[in-house]
């Protein structure tokens, strides 16, 4: 059986989209900017795909979802707690979006677990970034959006960011498997945790 990740780097912010794929089905993670380069590759592969997932709700993760949404009749999941962020501080005027059309087949979720198809994925709250942000677990791997990069953390300063907030979600990546491979939102990406936790100053406190 298939399982394996697929990583699209954008241009525009380096924002870093996702595509799980278990057998000859598939889930993309922040679509980001590369919904064209994604769309190729779902029918390059002859895969299904089962929805979209966010780790937040800021315009950069989402920007070309509508694309892939009408093409392929599936919907955009969003955790719970992160409702107020995609439908109100979505940051698309920070970003000069003309004619912006937030995607209307949203399903907002809650728990600690999605499933989509033969897709399981574990869900981790980890606010700061966003008050709803989220790490996303499958396999070997760990999703953490703009919670944590490589070399540093999400910013705090944006709306329902909080400093508190992020540093407790810090510590709680810190604990988990450090054999995980940390997929993040931008920049860099796929290395160990362990490895991110030797390189990254800002989280030895």
């Amino acid at each position: 059986m298939r399982k394996e990740i697929a990583i699209f780097t954008s241009k525009e912010m380096q924002n870093n989209s996702y595509l799980i794929i278990n057998d000859n089905e598939c889930v993309v993670v922040d679509p980001s900017f590369a919904a064209d380069e994604i769309n190729e590759y779902i029918t390059k592969n002859n895969l299904k795909l089962l929805g979209i997932l966010l780790t937040h709700g800021h315009y950069d993760h989402f920007a070309t979802a509508n694309f892939l949404l009408e093409k392929y009749n599936t919907s955009l999941y969003v955790y719970e707690k992160e409702r107020d962020v995609i439908l109100q501080h979505n940051l698309n005027d920070l970003f000069n979006v003309e004619n912006f059309v937030l995607p209307s087949n949203i399903k907002f979720f809650s728990g600690k677990t999605l499933e989509l198809g033969k897709i399981k994925l574990n869900i981790v709250h980890t606010p700061g970034h966003t008050i709803g942000g989220i790490c996303i677990f499958w396999e070997k791997y760990v999703f953490t959006g703009d919670t944590i990069f490589i070399d540093s953390v999400g910013r705090m300063d944006l709306p329902t960011g909080n400093p508190r907030q992020l540093l407790q979600s810090i510590q709680q990546i810190k604990k988990f498997d450090k054999s995980l491979r940390v997929l993040t939102g931008h920049n860099e990406t796929n290395i160990t945790l362990e490895e991110l936790l030797k390189r990254n100053k800002y989280v030895n406190f």
